[in-house]
């Protein structure tokens, strides 16, 4: 463990010193914690986004889960990052926090407004239809904040809130 807290050390002082340039154009670089966020940047994204899941199998423990160089760099490359929060990815947290400065836009979903607190004895917030719906409408702003408002990504949004709204 101490052995990969210095080589994640290394990695983030390496990419340190690499300048961070501002996302302004399509496609933008989404990395999420976990693959439910993807799927539904991907959803709402559509051509704008290309995304990337650290947790990308069921197989993999989040609470066992230790980053390597190439979650670091992907990470420092992404214009926005997406993390569950709320202690079910906690490294992610302290992996975006040693990343250089840099133009990029970090949802941490259990901060997001929603009606009702989130169930403090599940941290899989993605069964939360309110907070998926929060999510994706927090996305879609972020999205218009750097590319600029486009009426295809509207409808997507629109699209996605309405087959949540059946499922719900």
């Amino acid at each position: 463990m101490r052995r990969i807290s210095l080589s994640l050390f290394a990695v983030a002082a390496a990419l340190s010193t690499t300048p961070v340039r501002a996302a302004t154009t399509s496609p933008l670089t989404v990395v999420a914690a976990e693959r439910v966020w993807a799927d539904i940047a991907d959803q709402v994204g559509g051509p704008d986004v290309t995304t990337r899941a650290i947790l990308a199998t069921p197989t993999v423990d989040p609470h066992m889960f230790e980053a390597s160089p190439a979650t670091v760099r992907a990470l420092s490359e992404a214009a926005i990052v997406i993390a569950t929060g709320d202690g079910y990815d906690p490294w992610m947290a302290s992996l975006v926090a040693a990343l250089p400065p840099g133009d990029r836009s970090v949802i941490d979903v259990a901060a997001l407004p929603a009606s009702r607190p989130a169930d403090p004895l599940d941290p899989h917030l993605w069964f939360d239809p309110d907070r998926a719906r929060a999510f994706a409408t927090r996305l879609a702003r972020t999205l218009d904040d750097r590319l600029g408002p486009d009426p295809r990504r509207s409808r997507r949004l629109e699209a996605f809130l309405t087959d949540l709204d059946t499922l719900s």
